[in-house]
C-alpha cells in the first residue's frame, strides 16, 4: 500500500453503550479504513440518559481513536449546540 494518512471523521451515527447497534457500520468502516491509517472519530452522544455535566470518553482500537463526548443536563437543541460548542473550545487539545 501507500502511505499512512491521519484521517478525521465526523459521525451523527455511532455504537454507544445503550445502543451497540446503532451506527455499526460507521465502526466498521473505520476499523477498516484504520487498518492502514491512523483514524480519529469525534462523536457527539446526545442519546444517552444525561446524569448532569457532560463526559468524555477516549478509547483506542488499534489506529481508531474514538473520542465521544456524552453531552449532559437538559434542554433543547439549542442549548445543547451551546454546550458542545463549550465543549469543544474548552478541551480542542487532545493531547
Amino acid at each position: 500500500m501507500g502511505e499512512s494518512h491521519n484521517v478525521l471523521a465526523l459521525s451523527s451515527w455511532y455504537p454507544t453503550t445503550n445502543k451497540p447497534g446503532f451506527g455499526i457500520f460507521v465502526k466498521r468502516h473505520l476499523l477498516e479504513i484504520a487498518q492502514s491509517n491512523i483514524v480519529n472519530l469525534l462523536y457527539f452522544d446526545f442519546d444517552t440518559p444525561r446524569s448532569g455535566k457532560s463526559r468524555y470518553n477516549k478509547s483506542v482500537y488499534g489506529n481508531l481513536v474514538e473520542h465521544t463526548v456524552i453531552v449532559g443536563g437538559k434542554g433543547g437543541v439549542l442549548l445543547s449546540f451551546f454546550r458542545v460548542l463549550y465543549w469543544y473550545l474548552h478541551y480542542r487539545d487532545w493531547e
